[in-house]
């Protein structure tokens, strides 16, 4: 080792040439297969590894408006309608077969990658 680089910068030069040969930590695919009762993906460069669908489920809160049962037309009783708050559970769908997806890989190794997302634009 030349004299003027340091151990620590050694160091730092081993492990950038070993981040580089990891490759990156996302990567996109196409979905080659899938199992939609156990949220999992498989795309086409990463061989036969099962991907998990990361993601959360949603509450969604909307308001429904409705025809009054009790209005009687003319009368001044009852609203005409009625405005009800209503929630929903929403949950991610597992991408479906040809879907282009983000996957993030462990400090760019192939161990437990993780789906976090799919492309939805076109066009660009």
């Amino acid at each position: 080792m030349p004299n003027n680089i340091s151990n620590k910068e050694w160091d730092t030069i081993y492990e950038s040439i070993e981040r580089m040969q990891r490759g990156s930590e996302f990567v996109q695919g196409k979905v080659i297969k899938r199992d939609p009762v156990k949220n999992l993906i498989w795309i086409d460069n990463m061989g036969d590894i099962a991907i998990p669908i990361f993601a959360f489920d949603y509450i969604v809160k909307y308001y429904d408006k409705y025809i009054n049962p009790d209005y009687i037309f003319g009368s001044a009783g009852a609203p005409k309608y009625v405005t009800e708050a209503k929630e929903a559970i929403v949950s991610v769908i597992c991408p479906q077969l040809g879907d282009t997806v983000l996957v993030v890989k462990h400090y760019g190794s192939r161990i437990l990658p993780k789906c976090i997302g799919v492309l939805k634009s076109s066009g660009y």
